[in-house]
């Protein structure tokens, strides 16, 4: 393989069969985070270098990673709260609001995932319910259901 950089060959790394699932979802939030500050900085240099940092374009049939999309939503940030309000909203729109203009408000990279879930819905005919059952939804309700919720008791 030769890279742009001139180098002969990419990086090689192991990664270990014995991580927990936290540690490698906590590595891929680093490098998450790690591409997001690249690009910030250094957006037009590596745009007129042709290298411009991007995620690939999913395939719609490709369903996206929604153990990570539940695993984020429980969290106690600002984009855990809208991201919950996504996945609620899209698996029962009745009881849960969804504020669209939220979606705006996503970084970058949860951004695009969260229109790749939206095209993978789409493109397959799927409702969210019929992909991720109410137990696995249930720590999401938990944490941020009482927020959105508009069935009156």
């Amino acid at each position: 393989m030769h890279l742009p950089s001139g180098l002969q060959l990419g990086l090689r790394f192991a990664i270990p069969a014995h991580w927990p699932p936290e540690q490698a979802f906590a590595v891929a939030e680093l490098l998450d985070e790690l591409c997001r500050r690249i690009g910030s900085e250094y957006q037009l240099p590596l745009h007129a270098l042709g290298r411009e940092p991007k995620p690939p374009a999913p395939a719609p049939n490709r369903p996206p990673n929604l153990r990570r999309f539940l695993q984020l939503a429980q969290r106690d940030t600002s984009g855990s709260r809208r991201l919950a309000q996504v996945l609620l909203g899209l698996w029962d729109g009745a009881r849960f609001r969804v504020d669209l203009q939220d979606l705006l408000n996503l970084d970058p990279n949860l951004f695009d995932q969260t229109l790749h879930l939206l095209r993978h819905l789409y493109h397959n005919d799927r409702q969210l319910d019929s992909i991720l059952s109410y137990q696995q939804m249930l720590p999401v309700i938990q944490a941020w259901g009482p927020s959105f919720d508009i069935q009156i008791p």
